[in-house]
């Protein structure tokens, strides 16, 4: 092997190296957060944010925003804005749908800013599984599959969802406790 092939083969190591290195150091940023979903059901896209909220009457919009800013959770136009404390932030601790009372998500960590998790329903019975990627300090990708056992509404729900850093202040917006 010629020396010129070799100092190219080192100069592609060393730069994968780096690369490997700098997305395995990866940090959120605390703060407020942006997330849009873009959801189906059964292969039908529902519509975002903006055309639910287009159909909800101002008074049911208020009380929905009420009771959603008790969870910590933000609603606009746009999406749905969350704040990540300090101690989130430096944990990575991207949200992704938590354990409820029907439902129960077992969550593991594949590297650096990226998880897996597996989804186990009881009511209605269903089953998914998803993955998050922390793109950078102040974004984010997801996507995630439910299939229900033919029970309810649908069998199969599909979510690709994104987050975006807003802010360093959250406002009025309390960070949710998981």
């Amino acid at each position: 092997m010629s020396s010129l092939k070799l100092k190219n083969l080192f100069m592609a190591c060393s730069c994968a190296l780096l690369a490997s290195t700098v997305v395995a150091d990866i940090a959120m940023e605390p703060g407020l957060w942006e997330i849009r979903n873009r959801t189906t059901i059964d292969g039908e896209q529902l519509p975002d944010m903006r055309g639910i909220l287009k159909e909800v009457p101002p008074e049911a919009r208020a009380q929905m925003q009420e009771a959603l800013a008790m969870q910590g959770i933000g609603l606009t136009d746009a999406g749905v804005r969350i704040c990540i404390s300090p101690a989130q932030a430096q944990q990575n601790d991207v949200p992704v749908m938590e354990d409820d009372k029907d439902c129960t998500v077992t969550r593991s960590e594949q590297g650096k800013g990226h998880w897996t998790f597996e989804i186990q329903c009881r009511n209605p019975a269903g089953t998914g599984s998803g993955e998050v990627q922390l793109l950078d300090s102040k974004r984010w990708k997801s996507h995630y599959q439910v299939t229900r056992e033919g029970q309810g509404d649908y069998n199969t729900m599909e979510i690709n969802g994104a987050g975006r850093w807003v802010s360093s202040d959250c406002g009025n917006i309390q960070p949710q406790q998981r």
